[in-house]
């Protein structure tokens, strides 16, 4: 039981880091300097204010600076990272597995907020995610192989899916990001694992994608729904339970 609160606090102590790169990446501004801040009044945050999770409870959701309302987004972020730190541990113990996963699940947090934000996913999240996967790869047993195939499956289907729209309906089907976040995902699941994410994202999305729509009305301007957080969801849930995905949804995969 210790393990598990130690591995659920350490989770969500990243998941305040991570409201910091949510927050800041896409404004450009630094990551380290300065100290942690209410974006309302733009006044430093005491220490004992910013504890993740219990903070937000103590202040009953208010800046104790200016009484304006903080996002729940903030608590939320810490215990989703929390308990997906959890469970990472849960499933995989102490090995090279867990690390990978807990390293893949931070990237996934930030960069799923950041594009539900922005419809924007940033070259910077993307990038590094990936070349940690190749680099990984290369001293796990001779399994570049398959990540270099995973990063080509990604990549190489959303990219053909994105040329299919702008042929046939004239606009731009899958952003830029989006590639280069199912590219780096592939050096980390491989090739067979990389389908099995992209079919799930599909799905998840028109489901989702199309209750929104209904939802807000189909002529509306602001029926934009970024696909980012939907492939970082379905990832981790490859992560997860990749082989049961993929003999649901490819079982001539299996």
């Amino acid at each position: 039981m210790i393990e598990q609160i130690i591995f659920f606090g350490m989770g969500a102590i990243f998941g305040s880091f991570f409201n910091v790169c949510i927050y800041r990446i896409p404004a450009k501004r630094s990551l380290i300097k300065p100290g942690s801040f209410c974006p309302k009044c733009m006044k430093p945050i005491n220490w004992f204010d910013n504890v993740p999770i219990f903070g937000y409870i103590f202040l009953l959701g208010r800046c104790r600076k200016c009484a304006k309302v903080i996002s729940i987004r903030y608590p939320m972020v810490e215990f989703l990272a929390g308990l997906l730190f959890l469970l990472a541990f849960l499933k995989f113990g102490y090995s090279l597995e867990l690390l990978r996963s807990l390293f893949v699940i931070s990237f996934l947090i930030v960069i799923g907020f950041i594009d539900y934000d922005t419809q924007y996913i940033f070259n910077k999240t993307t990038v590094p995610l990936g070349v940690i996967g190749l680099i990984l790869s290369f001293f796990e047993g001779g399994n570049i192989l398959n990540s270099v195939l995973g990063v080509i499956t990604g990549a190489g289907i959303l990219y053909i899916i994105g040329l299919i729209s702008l042929i046939l309906f004239k606009k731009d089907g899958m952003g830029g990001g989006d590639v280069y976040l199912a590219g780096a995902l592939g050096a980390f699941l491989g090739w067979k694992w990389s389908i099995t994410m992209l079919l799930l994202s599909i799905y998840v999305a028109a489901v989702i994608g199309g209750i929104i729509i209904l939802a807000k009305g189909r002529g509306r301007k602001n029926n934009l729904i970024p696909f980012g957080p939907f492939i970082a969801a379905s990832a981790i849930l490859v992560m997860f339970f990749g082989d049961r995905l993929t003999r649901y949804l490819v079982p001539i995969l299996q």
